[in-house]
């Protein structure tokens, strides 16, 4: 008798990317600007400190 897993579970398929310096400074400058246009709320690219204010 061959046992089956209850949930088919896939793994998810990493994908690595290389990049260059610039192309990092100009995709951190553009999630800043979209966070500055409250388009993107939460990234873990910048951190930005609470001070206890919650919107």
């Amino acid at each position: 008798m061959k046992l089956e897993p209850l949930a088919n579970v896939k793994k998810a398929n990493r994908l690595k990317m290389i990049i260059t310096t610039e192309q990092f400074h100009r995709l951190a400058q553009n999630v800043i600007n979209e966070q500055e246009l409250d388009t993107i709320k939460k990234t873990y690219l910048v951190k930005q400190p609470n001070n206890g204010k919650k919107k």
